[in-house]
C-alpha cells in the first residue's frame, strides 16, 4: 500500500523554521536550557565549547553574512503538550522539569553560536587576562575584525559601536533557527548525536548523549565531584566538560556491574550505556566511593601538583570499595590517602624486581598500564585486597579506619530518648543535655562497653554524650557511671 502523499511530506516534529536577528538570538539564548546530561556543556563560558578565537572568527563570518549553521531548539510547552498526547512518561517528566526551571527552549544544536552572539551583543566578559607587568587581571570581551575594519574606533568591540549602528545590526536577520514543537526526549537525543557527527563528539560524549537513569547517574556523579577530579586526577578544567571523568566512572561501574567479567574497551562501555538502569548495589557502592574520593580531596591543603593517572585513580577507588566491602569506613582521610600512596609506591617498586618474562603474571606496573583489560584489573584488585588485609589492623590501631556498624549495633531513636531521661539530661561530666540537641544531631548514643569489646546495643549499656566527646573516646570502653549502667554490672556480678 502506498502512503498518502500528505503523510510523506509531513513534518514529523512540526518544525518552525525562520531567520532570526542578533537581538532575537540573544534573547532566545537566555531562555534556553543547555542540558549537560546528554550533550556537551559548550558555549563561550564553558571548557568544551569554542575557543576565544573560534568565537571571534564566527562573529566575523556572521557579520559579513557568510555563516551556514543553524540554531536547533525544542519548544518546551509545545513538546510537553505533544508528550502528553503521545503518553510518553519519560518525556512528560523531562519537559515538566525544564519548564519548572523557567526555560522556554532546550538546546539541541547551535549553542556555541547563540552563546557567542549573546556574549558579544550584551558585552559579557568571557574570561580574564593577567595585566602585563602588574598585579591583577582585566576582563576579556569578544572582538570582531570585521567590525574593526568597518568601524575602526570600536577596536572590534560591540560596546563601542554608536547606539544607532548597534540597533541596526541587532535588527538584521543573520541566522537560521529551527524550533521543534513535537519532539520526544529520546528523539531529541538522537537528533543531537546526528547533528554532531561532523563535529567529532568524543566516544564518551557520544555514549552519554541520551537521557537514561544510568547516564544521568554517571553525569551527576562526575559533576558533583568535579572539584575532587580537578584536585586529584585532572589538570585541565576542560576535561570535566569533555566527559573524561564520566568515562573513568563508567569504567569503574562496568567492572562492578559485570562482576569483573568485562573489558573496559569502547564497545563494552557502549553496551553499558544501552542499559536503562544500574543495580541498586552498584549505585550504592559507587556513591560511597565517590563520597570518600571527595573527602580525600577536601582533606588536602593543596591540590596535587602531580595528578593521579587513570590507573591510579581506579586503584584508589577500588581500594575504597574494598574498605567498605570489608565492613570498614574511613575516618582519617588524609592519612588514609598517605597510606594508599605509600602502598602504591611499594607495589611499583616491587614491580621493578620482576624479570621480563614474568611481567604479565607478577608486575603491578605492567597490569596498571593495561588496566582496561579484565585479566589485569582483576589482578590489581586481588593485590589491593591482599595489601589492605595486611594493613587493616594498623589502620584501625591508628584511628584511620573504623569498623562499620551494623543496624543491630546502632541505638534507635526511642532508646536515645530513654537514655536522656535515665541520665537526668546530664553527661557523666555534668554537662546539660537537651532534646533539641538530639534532634539537631549534636548528640551520639554510645556503648559504655564498646561493640569491639562485646558490648550490646541495649539500654543498660547505653550512654548519651555530645558527638565531639564520643569521637574523642573512640572505641574505648568506660566504667559504669549512671544507675542503669551500674544495675547492669551488678546483675552480671550477682549472676
Amino acid at each position: 500500500m502506498i502512503a498518502d502523499k500528505a503523510q510523506l511530506g509531513a513534518d514529523k516534529h512540526d518544525a518552525n523554521r525562520s531567520r532570526r536577528s542578533l537581538h532575537q538570538i540573544a534573547a532566545i539564548y537566555k531562555q534556553t536550557k543547555l542540558d549537560p546530561s546528554f550533550q556537551r556543556l559548550g558555549g563561550v563560558l564553558s571548557g568544551s565549547g569554542w575557543s576565544y578565537q573560534d568565537s571571534c572568527t564566527y562573529l566575523d563570518s556572521l557579520l559579513e553574512g557568510s555563516v551556514e549553521n543553524k540554531l536547533i531548539l525544542a519548544q518546551v510547552d509545545s513538546c510537553l503538550h505533544h508528550a502528553n498526547i503521545m503518553g510518553c512518561e519519560k518525556s512528560i517528566k523531562y519537559f515538566e522539569e525544564i519548564k519548572n526551571e523557567g526555560f522556554s527552549y532546550v538546546s539541541i544544536d547551535g549553542n556555541n553560536s547563540s552563546s557567542t552572539i549573546w556574549a558579544f551583543t550584551e558585552n559579557v566578559a568571557v574570561g580574564k587576562k593577567k595585566l602585563r607587568n602588574k598585579d591583577g587581571y582585566v576582563d576579556v570581551y569578544l572582538k570582531s575584525k570585521y567590525l574593526e575594519e568597518h568601524f575602526p574606533s570600536t577596536g572590534g568591540l560591540w560596546a563601542k559601536l554608536d547606539p544607532e549602528t548597534r540597533l541596526d545590526l541587532q535588527a538584521s536577520e543573520k541566522l537560521d533557527v529551527t524550533v521543534y514543537n513535537k519532539i520526544l526526549l529520546d528523539e531529541m537525543c538522537t537528533k543531537f548525536r546526528n547533528f554532531n557527527k561532523s563535529t567529532h563528539l568524543n566516544a564518551q560524549e557520544h555514549r552519554q548523549a541520551r537521557r537514561s537513569i544510568l547516564a544521568c547517574f554517571i553525569r551527576a556523579a562526575a559533576m558533583e565531584n568535579q572539584d575532587a577530579f580537578l584536585r586529584l586526577s585532572y589538570k585541565d578544567p576542560a576535561s570535566i566538560d569533555q566527559r573524561k571523568p564520566d568515562e573513568e566512572l563508567a569504567c569503574f561501574i562496568l567492572k562492578i556491574e559485570s562482576e569483573f567479567t568485562k573489558n573496559l574497551a569502547r564497545k563494552d562501555l557502549d553496551l553499558l550505556y544501552e542499559k536503562e538502569t544500574l543495580e541498586k548495589s552498584t549505585t550504592n557502592i559507587v556513591s560511597l566511593v565517590m563520597k570518600d574520593y571527595s573527602k580525600i580531596s577536601s582533606a588536602l591543603v593543596e591540590p596535587l601538583k602531580t595528578k593521579l593517572s587513570k590507573a591510579k585513580t581506579q586503584a584508589l577507588w577500588e581500594t575504597i570499595r574494598i574498605v567498605h566491602q570489608s565492613g570498614y569506613s574511613i575516618k582519617d582521610y588524609k592519612n588514609f590517602f598517605e597510606w594508599f600512596l605509600r602502598s602504591d609506591a611499594r607495589l611499583v617498586s616491587d614491580s621493578k624486581k620482576v624479570i621480563e618474562s614474568e611481567q604479565e603474571e607478577k608486575s603491578y606496573t605492567h597490569w596498571s598500564g593495561r588496566y582496561t583489560k579484565k585479566v589485569f584489573y582483576t589482578k590489581i584488585s586481588h593485590v589491593l585486597r591482599i595489601n589492605f588485609g595486611r594493613g587493616v589492623e594498623d589502620l584501625l590501631e591508628k584511628g584511620i579506619l573504623l569498623k562499620s556498624r551494623k543496624s543491630s549495633e546502632i541505638f534507635k531513636h526511642n532508646q536515645k530518648l530513654d537514655l536522656l531521661v535515665l541520665q537526668g539530661w546530664k553527661t557523666r561530666e555534668g554537662k546539660d543535655l537537651s532534646a533539641l540537641d538530639l534532634y539537631t544531631g549534636q548528640l551520639h548514643a554510645d556503648h559504655m562497653k564498646s561493640v569491639r569489646s562485646g558490648g550490646k546495643t541495649v539500654i543498660t549499656n547505653g550512654e548519651m554524650m555530645f558527638a565531639a566527646d564520643n569521637l574523642k573516646k573512640g572505641s574505648n570502653s568506660w566504667p559504669p557511671y549512671f544507675n542503669h549502667q551500674v544495675d547492669q554490672e551488678n546483675l552480671k556480678k550477682s549472676s
